[in-house]
């Protein structure tokens, strides 16, 4: 892919792959460990919601943009979204990718684990007027550029 380049931020991350192969995203996975490095989980509860690493950055092609989005099975059956479904990575974003988790739940906590498919990530083409453009430097991500 050279529209993308997807950048392990620790030694041991998880292997990023398609489901099959025609499936529109990557699946992410959660990337928890404890301070020696072993695999470990974390607690969303009930009508929670908590960013959780995936243990990658990335790179995109200037006239891309990754969109991070729920994986239905977990909607579905646990009433787990990616709270701001689609999530976007711009193209000049160079930091760790996180993906926001809402447990839509009212009663139940929900446990993610170390390895977990947490979100599928989009690649898609992005068109921009000319006129807008700026020379603006971004400095940091969720919520960096707004007010």
């Amino acid at each position: 892919m050279d529209y993308i380049k997807f950048i392990p931020l620790y030694g041991n991350c998880h292997k990023l792959e398609y489901a099959t192969a025609l499936s529109s995203g990557i699946d992410l996975k959660a990337y928890i460990k404890d301070a020696d490095g072993n695999p470990t989980y974390t607690v969303i509860d009930p009508c929670g919601r908590l960013l959780i690493n995936t243990g990658y950055s990335c790179k995109l092609h200037q006239n891309f943009e990754g969109q991070i989005r729920s994986k239905s099975g977990l909607a579905l059956k646990h009433g787990i979204q990616v709270l701001n479904s689609p999530g976007t990575i711009d193209a000049d974003y160079e930091q760790a990718i996180g993906v926001i988790l809402h447990n839509t739940d009212a009663y139940n906590h929900y446990r993610v684990n170390d390895g977990d498919k947490i979100a599928q990530f989009v690649i898609s083409p992005v068109s921009r007027d000319p006129e807008y453009l700026s020379e603006n430097k971004r400095n940091g991500g969720f919520g960096s550029t707004g007010k």
